[in-house]
Order: structure tokens, then C-alpha cells, then sequence
């Protein structure tokens, strides 16, 4: 071969670092690091970058089609289109990809994201409401307490009781729930009073 008669005179190691030294010179090395180096990943949003499904419901609102598709596919995960599908009440089928719940979405958006955006709604006046009544509960005697709580169902007094910090099990019957509530406060009531009432020297 040409180049082992170039190089008869050196040695191996001697040979091949002319080489490499010459392949420097002409610039083919950076050429060759560059083609073995892997190509850029595209990087993943972080996860507060991902929008909630309320959030997402709120903004799709007045959108065409189109628009909602390009949002939905840039803003949301898999989950979260799930949720959005759930709250908007839209039938997915179980094994459908993010392509199919986008463009399934997009589709009937309009004509639920009203009724979704008024469950919400009605959601959060409840908790309030909830919230008011143990504020009223805590003020109460117990006969009051008895009377007030018989006009909400099991659930909504479970969780009056726990926003009024009381640890009250759900296998007890509702009339339980309101009797252990209004004793517990009924209770406080009393020892109150006793403690208000003159003593007699």
C-alpha cells in the first residue's frame, strides 16, 4: 500500500500519529465527533408547565375546533384530558389514545363546557355552605344542634364534623352523627354555664 511506503522508515505508534496530527490539520476529526454524537432530545415540560383540567376547561371555552385541538395537544397530559372528558360528561373509550380523546373533546366542548363550569360552581357553594354551618353548629345548644343538622344528609354532617374537629366514624346512622355532635357541644355548653354560675361563700 502507498502510505505504508510513506511511513516504511517509522514505526507503528510513529505512523499513527502523523496521522492523526494531519487529520487535525484538515479539520476531519471535529467532523467525525460531530457525526458520532447523538442527536438532541426535545425536552419534556416540567410538570407545573401541564395545565389542570379545570383550568383547561375554563380557556377551551369560545374556542373553534381547531383551536381547542392545538391547545389541548400543547397543555395537557393523557390525565388530565381524561378529567376534562369526565367533567364535560363526554363518553371516552377506555383504550383511546391522546389523539382520539383531543379530537373527541374538541368536537362536543361547547355544548358542555356550560353545564361543567356550573357543576364546579355548585361544588364550591356547597363547601361554603358546609363551612357556614359548622361555624353556626359550634355556637349552638344542643337541641339546636339536633334540629339544625336533620335538614343535610349523612355526608354533608361527616364533614361539618370534621371541620368542626371531630373524629366521628362513617358506620354510625346519621341520627348518631347529629346526637355525638350536639352532645359533644351541648357538653361545652354546660360546663360553661357551671363555670359562669356564682359560688356561694
Amino acid at each position: 500500500m502507498p502510505i505504508l511506503e510513506f511511513y516504511k522508515d517509522r514505526t507503528v505508534n510513529e505512523m499513527l500519529d502523523d496521522i492523526y496530527r494531519n487529520c487535525c490539520k484538515a479539520g476531519l476529526t471535529d467532523t467525525m465527533s460531530s457525526e458520532t454524537e447523538p442527536p438532541a432530545q426535545p425536552k419534556r415540560k416540567a410538570k407545573a408547565e401541564w395545565l389542570s383540567a379545570e383550568e383547561a376547561i375554563a380557556r377551551i371555552r369560545g374556542m373553534d375546533e381547531d383551536e381547542c385541538q392545538v391547545f389541548l395537544n400543547s397543555s395537557c397530559r393523557l390525565v388530565e384530558l381524561r378529567e376534562i372528558a369526565r367533567q364535560l360528561q363526554i363518553k371516552i373509550k377506555s383504550k383511546a389514545n391522546k389523539k382520539e380523546i383531543v379530537a373527541t373533546i374538541a368536537s362536543q366542548r361547547n355544548k358542555l363546557v356550560d353545564n361543567a363550569q356550573g357543576v364546579l360552581r355548585e361544588a364550591g357553594g356547597k363547601k361554603n355552605r358546609l363551612g357556614d354551618a359548622a361555624t353556626q353548629v359550634a355556637g349552638m345548644k344542643q337541641d339546636e344542634i339536633i334540629k339544625f343538622l336533620g335538614g343535610f344528609n349523612k355526608s354533608e354532617i361527616l364533614e361539618i364534623s370534621r371541620r368542626l374537629n371531630l373524629q366521628i366514624s362513617a358506620s354510625n346512622t346519621k341520627a348518631n352523627i347529629i346526637l355525638l355532635i350536639a352532645k359533644h357541644f351541648g357538653y361545652k355548653e354546660v360546663s360553661r354555664r357551671m363555670f359562669e354560675r356564682p359560688r356561694r361563700l
